[in-house]
Formats: C-alpha cells, sequence, structure tokens
C-alpha cells in the first residue's frame, strides 16, 4: 500500500492524515522519519509529522506508548502534538452533533491544515495553546536524588560524585 504524503520544505515527504495512514504502523514510521532526516530543524515537518501521530493516539487507533515503541516517536513530541491536534480538533468539531457526525480523520487533517495556516511549527503552536513555560525551580533535596541517580545509572557510586563536587567547589 502506497503512503499518502506530502512533500515539505523541499524534500522531506510527511504522510499526510488519513484513514489508511492512521491506522498503517509504517506511515508512522515514516512521519518520524521525515522529522528525524530534517535534524528538527523543520518545524513544519515536526508539526506535520507529530499531529498526524497524535491524531492515531486521540482516535485510540493505538496507544501513545505502542507508537513510540512502534515508529520511534519522541514522548515529548508526541505530547505536545496531542495538546496541539486536539485543541484544533475542538475548532473543527465546534457545535457539531457527534452523535450524528462522529470524529473521522479528516476532521484531523482539517484541524492540521488550520494549525499549518496559522503556525509553521509543533512548538509555535503549542507554545501559542499552552503558553510560554516557566522552567521548574529545583530544591537540593531533589538534585542529590537526581545527581544518585545518574551516578547509579553510570555505575559510581553517588558518595564519589558528591566528593568530588564538593573538592571541585572548595569543600562545600
Amino acid at each position: 500500500m502506497k503512503i499518502e504524503s506530502t512533500k515539505v520544505g523541499g524534500a522531506v515527504q510527511v504522510p499526510n492524515i488519513n484513514a489508511e495512514n492512521m491506522g498503517d504502523s509504517t506511515a508512522w514510521t515514516k512521519a518520524v522519519s521525515a522529522e528525524t532526516e530534517t535534524k528538527g530543524q523543520n518545524g513544519l515537518v515536526a508539526l506535520r509529522s507529530y499531529f498526524l501521530l497524535a491524531s492515531v493516539a486521540d482516535m485510540k487507533i493505538a496507544k501513545a506508548k505502542e507508537i513510540v515503541e512502534t515508529s520511534g516517536a519522541d514522548k515529548g513530541l508526541l505530547s505536545k502534538g496531542g495538546k496541539v491536534a486536539r485543541h484544533y480538533l475542538a475548532l473543527v468539531l465546534d457545535g457539531r452533533d457527534l452523535d450524528v457526525s462522529p470524529v473521522t480523520a479528516n476532521d484531523y487533517a482539517e484541524g492540521l491544515e488550520m494549525c499549518v495556516a496559522e503556525h509553521g511549527s509543533l512548538y509555535g503552536a503549542y507554545t501559542a495553546i499552552m503558553g510560554e513555560q516557566e522552567p521548574k525551580e529545583m530544591d537540593l533535596e531533589k538534585m542529590v536524588a537526581n545527581l544518585y541517580k545518574w551516578a547509579e545509572k553510570n555505575g559510581i557510586a553517588g558518595s564519589d560524585v558528591l566528593a568530588e563536587v564538593a573538592r571541585q567547589n572548595g569543600g562545600i
């Protein structure tokens, strides 16, 4: 089966949102590959790719975890894509009786095109919807806990890492 795609940025093919692509894990992988191919430099490719993947999860064709495992998608980008896709889907569905006319792949495709007309990137769409997020302050207890986790993961004793930090900072 041929995956229907749109050429973005001159060369990169991104699978379209349609019922066939949404149900085809090969299309999911192609969407992730398109985003990877641009090395994250083409925000429109990321927007189209992750809007498709988020639509698959939102329609419950596959769970987000399955999409990540099958395609290699980035969990954070998939989450952002989900927030963006649901926002634009709500605009498309505004006032519609879903009992009479249920949600379809075409509704997500229409939402994507509305989003693309307003934003050139997944990040731009996400921040327009969610606002700028302030980095979370981390207290000393959390920093030390993260340091111990990192040390353990890397086969180093946490106490050795703390001793080295203290030594480099004049014995704090």
